[in-house]
């Protein structure tokens, strides 16, 4: 066998195009038992494949915080690789009195290859699909504004007539941004996860990975967004809102399409728009908004097993 796994306490950061939520300094936040794996080629000792899960009681979780976690691993890595990658990691869980695992993979727009033989590998290992979530993103190497569908191109020259200014916010008011976000997912019936001190401590800990970008209307501040940097080819849109008096005017329209032209000129390749559902439960509303963006679907699987 070309490839060992590898437990290590202490944590190693991948080069390359590794994901932010697999990096030490995000993993590190996390409190509780992890189990961090790590696939290394036995003559080289180069990682090719890293998983992370934090165990409580009999389960383990990857993630157990953030957007994803799973399995990541290198695109040169055949099947019979990726088998040997998950079934090794299924006999170090056992050991550990892990009996059920849990897994939520990457959307596969960020590696195609690779999410999808893996999710071929879980399911001929008896892994139960536990849901999937529909998430979109922009591709940056095509045209963004041809690309919006039906009145959203209107609606957003509508938006610049009118006076909105986008900008990103350099240094801005977190307690503002996060009032702003809470009254419109309040609105819409959505729970705003983090509190004000958690969402805060976020910028403070990564204030190079967390950004604010914002639309000003008659020097108010009406929408704002918050944008992760999940490598150097993905930017990924983690939350957005708009005050509810100016949703008509679209302003969410305009700063989304400001932000994936700002992630073009940065040399980002895919600007991820998010998810279209929950836990595989489709927002119809959500769904018809970002496809009107010119997004494109791709899935995000979450898994299970009882080993």
């Amino acid at each position: 066998m070309k490839y060992s796994l590898v437990q290590q306490s202490d944590l190693i950061d991948v080069p390359g195009t590794s994901f932010f939520f697999n990096t030490p300094s995000f993993l590190q936040t996390i409190s509780g038992k992890r189990i961090s794996l790590y696939l290394k080629n036995i003559k080289t000792n180069q990682v090719a494949g890293e998983v992370h899960f934090f165990q409580e009681g009999v389960c383990a979780y990857s993630p157990l915080k953030g957007s994803f976690g799973s399995f990541h691993f290198s695109e040169k890595l055949k099947a019979a690789d990726v088998v040997f990658f998950v079934t090794e990691t299924e006999r170090f869980l056992k050991k550990e009195g892990v009996e059920k695992v849990f897994l939520r993979g990457c959307p596969y727009a960020y590696a195609p290859y690779a999410a999808q033989l893996l999710t071929a590998v879980l399911l001929a290992e008896k892994y139960s699909l536990l849901y999937t979530d529909l998430n979109y993103h922009l591709d940056l190497s095509l045209d963004i504004s041809s690309n919006l569908r039906e009145s959203e191109p209107e609606r957003i020259k509508a938006a610049i007539k009118a006076g909105m200014v986008f900008s990103r916010w350099e240094d801005p008011d977190l307690e503002k941004v996060y009032a702003i976000l809470k009254v419109c997912r309040d609105q819409k019936n959505y729970p705003l996860t983090l509190s004000l001190d958690a969402f805060a401590a976020m910028f403070a800990t990564f204030p190079t990975v967390y950004s604010v970008f914002k639309i000003e209307y008659h020097r108010e501040i009406i929408a704002v967004a918050v944008t992760i940097h999940i490598n150097t080819d993905i930017l990924y849109n983690f939350y957005v809102g708009e005050l509810p008096a100016y949703r008509k005017m679209s302003p969410t329209a305009l700063l989304i399409k400001e932000m994936a032209e700002f992630a073009r000129q940065s040399g980002y390749k895919l600007f991820d728009l998010g998810i279209g559902s929950d836990k595989g439960i489709l927002n119809p509303g959500l769904v018809n908004f970002k496809e009107n963006m010119g997004g494109i679907p791709s899935l995000k699987p979450a898994f299970e097993k009882l080993l």
